[in-house]
């Protein structure tokens, strides 16, 4: 596997995020680490090709979609640690492509291809599984991201004739955010962002009860900005951006962090290249972002830092963290993190198969957290 920037023992954890004094069947030898767990190879003949798209903050439910027999490659489906991976029993075929769980675990929401075209949906737990029609009638309605306590949830459908962001009121209404797509959602739900699309390119934006929408400043009309999610706290907007081709000047594709109080940082890839980072999740401040970078046409996982405006590699922080990736997972992707930064699920390619994979603490009482730094259990192989 490719390495970009650091070995693990020399990487420096945010301020917000201490792990510390790692028992020692948790850290040190690499046979002590928890290990991270292939999801969908727990049982004989268990479902492939298994993709996760969030999970709960306490680690104990993600949402994705899988290869169950006789329901389709992308049928969605969720993940405990007690019973493994199950499908949601979503009734006739459907095609999941997108997904997002509540902190509190309670719900989850996401996209839907089946009868009647593309579907957001919203699953409470067995046999709860249901589907938004578009306020028009007709095109499509999607669901992108969702609160901490699944009280609201945000996407996009058809009101009149055009595409629109939307948010959930408390009757289950969808409420319209004008011409746009929605990014993400804070914690308690009160601030949405996202980006619409102009002639020119897509502007970001943030939105609250209050203020109604709020164009990003610094993310004026001379760049193509997208906002793709919100911290917790909704302190942090982050996205992907690039200038506009001015004058000849061949644009720059990075991403970017803005918050109410320090504004705009730049996010770079590894290296130079022509594709945008996708930043996917953070911690609940801000202070962690996690996603996806490219050094040239070479993409892996990713993970910026308070302070820094160049990723680290993703997969040497989460080891950082004391976990151990099994031998053999490949083309390694980070689909989401926890709030606390602690908790990690992606997909990659492992023993000739799609596979999704969670870096989760065993017993998560066995970890003390603090807010200071970090000690790294370090690998030894």
């Amino acid at each position: 596997m490719k390495r970009h920037v650091q070995r693990a023992g020399a990487i420096l954890a945010p301020a917000t995020l201490i792990l510390c004094s790692l028992p020692d069947t948790l850290a040190g030898e690499s046979s002590g680490s928890p290990v991270v767990e292939i999801l969908g190879l727990d049982s004989p003949g268990g479902p492939g090709g298994i993709t996760p798209y969030a999970v709960s903050n306490n680690g104990n439910i993600i949402a994705l979609h899988g290869d169950f027999a006789g329901l389709g490659p992308r049928y969605p489906g969720f993940w405990t640690p007690e019973n493994g991976v199950e499908p949601m029993k979503a009734g006739d075929f459907a095609d999941m492509v997108e997904g997002a769980i509540s902190a509190d675990g309670s719900t989850i929401v996401g996209t839907v291809n089946g009868p009647g075209g593309s579907r957001a949906f919203r699953w409470r737990g067995p046999g709860t599984f249901e589907r938004f029609q578009p306020p028009a009638g007709i095109g499509l309605t999607t669901a992108s991201t969702i609160n901490s306590d699944g009280s609201r949830f945000g996407g996009s459908t058809i009101f009149t004739t055009t595409l629109e962001a939307y948010f959930s009121n408390a009757q289950d209404e969808l409420v319209s955010l004008g011409p746009s797509r929605v990014g993400g959602i804070s914690a308690t739900g009160e601030l949405i962002a996202g980006h619409e699309f102009t002639p020119g390119g897509a502007r970001s934006w943030y939105w609250t009860q209050d203020t109604g929408r709020v164009y990003i400043s610094g993310l004026g009309p001379s760049v193509n900005a997208r906002a793709t999610g919100v911290s917790a706290d909704g302190s942090t907007i982050f996205g992907s951006w690039s200038a506009l081709p001015s004058r000849g000047i061949e644009p720059t594709p990075s991403g970017f962090a803005w918050s109410f109080e320090t504004g705009l940082r730049d996010l770079s890839n590894f290296g130079e290249s022509f594709l945008q980072p996708t930043l996917i999740a953070s911690t609940e401040d801000g202070s962690v972002i996690a996603g996806h970078a490219w050094d040239g046409s070479f993409g892996g996982p990713a993970i910026w830092l308070t302070g820094s405006s160049a990723p680290i590699d993703g997969v040497e922080y989460i080891e950082s963290l004391g976990y151990e990736f099994p031998d053999g997972l490949i083309a390694i992707r980070i689909t989401d993190m926890t709030d606390d930064g602690l908790t990690f699920v992606g997909t990659g390619f492992y023993d000739g198969e799609n596979v999704g994979w969670v870096a989760r603490v065993p017993t998560p009482s066995s970890l003390m957290l603090f807010g200071i730094s970090i000690v790294a259990a370090r690998r030894r192989r």
